[in-house]
């Protein structure tokens, strides 16, 4: 009869629980009053030798928050005792527990704590009566919305003795009524199963209630300016990839992450190596045997179709650039030498400009006696010395 009558309440709940399979808001909720049916195992009770037993259980909860409950439960079975040859004896108990469930999860464990009356009525013994307290832990899930299981083990005592009974009781429970959905961030997730309940209005939630953060770099995507960092990359509190040099290329593709401040980078971020300006083309060389006089800078009438020939090609090649070099003999000082050939190589850029070339294409300078091309030992020579080079040049 007793396992008949444990069948029968599986059995019930199963079918009472079965029209709401997978819904949303599992049982039971702060408010909610459930029923419940199952099974009390009692260990051998050594005060009274009377053997193991499992008895059918009915029970009535209230769930009073979404962590604290407390459950009345009723028990009725028989066993034996072992010292009168198997003497039968009828047990009921009727038992009062307070539980608390720790998480928010659909599995929770729980501890338990309580007290009983047990009545013990012998065959062949006086009837006996006991108050115990009985503490234990177990684990609790929800099956459908409404429908939960509950398995815990524990021990029973007697105050004024010195033995704990081991128990365990298992237990299945449907909730009656509909939970009040209670949803204070609005993100459409209950509080009861809410692991970020502070979530700003509007930003979309994951199932367990937190913002939702599709490149996992802890920054939830409606703060994150770079939703799409790859896995594993650190970021700042912006949710972008960390840039330690400020170069505006991430640390992870940074291959020099300590570039000077103001530095242009290429794609790797190393700095870019400005090229070297490319050297001008040398177009033309002009050596102008112009015939100075002594202690002259002057240009005479018949060396100035020399000059001419500059200009022309200079006219000819617009973006042509002519460095004039003066030069002098190594009479006199190698000072007033220096200066008189920069006299001379200045004459000619002034005729130069006199025949319409640019000052902007035009430098002069003065060599001195440096560089002579003639030994200066004799007045032939000397006269080739005295002289002035052009070098065109074009970029």
């Amino acid at each position: 009869m007793k396992k008949l009558f444990v069948l029968g309440c599986l059995t019930m709940a199963a079918q009472l629980g079965s029209a709401d399979m997978f819904e949303n808001e599992r049982e039971p909720q702060a408010g909610q009053v459930y029923i419940s049916g199952g099974t009390l195992f009692m260990g051998l009770e050594r005060e009274r030798d009377v053997k193991s037993f499992f008895a059918p259980s009915l029970g009535l909860g209230a769930q009073i928050t979404d962590q604290f409950a407390l459950e009345l439960h009723t028990a009725l079975g028989d066993s034996n005792v072992s010292g009168m040859n198997g003497s039968d004896v009828d047990i009921a108990a009727v038992r009062v527990d307070a539980l608390y469930k720790f998480g928010r999860e659909d599995w929770r464990p729980y501890i338990v704590g309580g007290v009983s009356r047990v009545r013990y009525d012998f065959d062949d013994l006086p009837n006996d009566t006991a108050w115990m307290a009985n503490f234990g832990a177990g684990v609790r899930g929800a099956l459908t919305r409404k429908l939960s299981v509950q398995a815990d083990g524990r021990g029973f005592f007697e105050p004024s003795e010195s033995r704990v009974t081991p128990g365990m009781t298992l237990t299945l429970s449907y909730a009656l009524g509909r939970p009040q959905f209670r949803d204070s961030d609005g993100d459409g997730v209950a509080d009861a199963h809410d692991a970020c309940p502070g979530t700003p209005a509007g930003v979309a939630v994951d199932s367990r209630g937190c913002p939702l953060d599709s490149d996992g770099d802890g920054v939830p995507d409606y703060r994150d300016a770079c939703p799409d960092t790859p896995a594993g990359v650190a970021v700042d509190n912006r949710g972008c990839p960390l840039d330690s040099d400020g170069d505006g290329v991430p640390d992870y593709r940074d291959a020099c992450p300590d570039t000077p401040a103001g530095t242009e980078v290429d794609a790797r971020g190393c700095p870019v190596e400005a090229e070297a300006p490319a050297e001008p083309e040398v177009i033309a060389r002009f050596e102008l045997q112009l015939t100075f006089a002594h202690d002259s800078s002057s240009v005479r009438a018949e060396d100035r179709s020399q000059v001419d020939r500059v200009a022309q090609f200079l006219r000819e090649h617009p973006r042509g650039e002519a460095l004039l070099e003066g030069h002098t003999d190594s009479r006199g000082p190698a000072a007033y030498n220096q200066r008189l050939s920069e006299q001379r190589a200045n004459a000619v850029r002034a005729y130069l400009l006199e025949r319409g070339i640019d000052a902007r294409r035009i430098t002069a300078v003065g060599i001195g006696e440096d560089r002579p091309i003639a030994s200066n030992a004799t007045d032939e020579g000397r006269a080739r010395n005295r002289r002035v080079e052009v070098v065109v040049t074009q970029p």
